[in-house]
């Protein structure tokens, strides 16, 4: 039954988020066979790929690593899911982490933690592409995502950053 609807909300993801011609990744393909975790989809050539500088950034703004979350005074301490919607949560640099919550019976918002949200990107990056990512700009990987009990994060690159941001409150 997970299966069904992880299949359902992949296929309402694909057409929400339109799919654009992807440059090739700078990390080698081989790195994609050393995903280990059931929850990461590596390597997702149906989405736009990904500066790794920004995707370091994005992953220590969510864990709250290196004082990324201080300098902005509207850091959210939870971030609310709504059931059967997905919002955009972070963006810098042209990369997006959608934030996706199946739907429930209830319909009543969901919190969540972002620093657990954080550290299950962080975690499905390093399985995907056997570390942490580059701090350059110009080091360009594929867009990956991570399937969690309830709810799924998609990292891709060419967000529009112009949208409010849940996390830190920014437009």
């Amino acid at each position: 039954m997970n299966f069904l609807k992880a299949l359902f909300l992949s296929a309402s993801l694909a057409t929400a988020l339109p799919a654009s011609p992807v440059s090739p990744p700078t990390t080698p393909s081989s790195t994609l066979a050393k995903r280990i975790s059931e929850e990461s989809n590596c390597g997702l050539d149906m989405y736009q790929s990904i500066g790794q500088g920004a995707t370091l950034r994005g992953l220590r703004t969510l864990q709250r690593i290196d004082g990324y979350d201080v300098r902005d005074g509207n850091f959210q301490d939870v971030i609310w899911g709504v059931p059967g919607k997905c919002m955009m949560i972070w963006c810098g640099g042209k990369v997006g982490v959608y934030f996706c919550v199946d739907k429930t019976s209830d319909g009543r918002k969901i919190p969540y933690d972002p620093v657990d949200l954080g550290r299950n990107l962080d975690r499905t990056y390093r399985d995907c592409y056997g570390g942490p990512p580059s701090s350059r700009e110009k080091d360009v990987i594929r867009a990956f995502q991570y399937w969690g009990q309830g709810y799924n994060l998609l990292v891709q690159g060419n967000a529009d950053c112009k949208f409010r941001n849940d996390i830190t409150g920014d437009s």
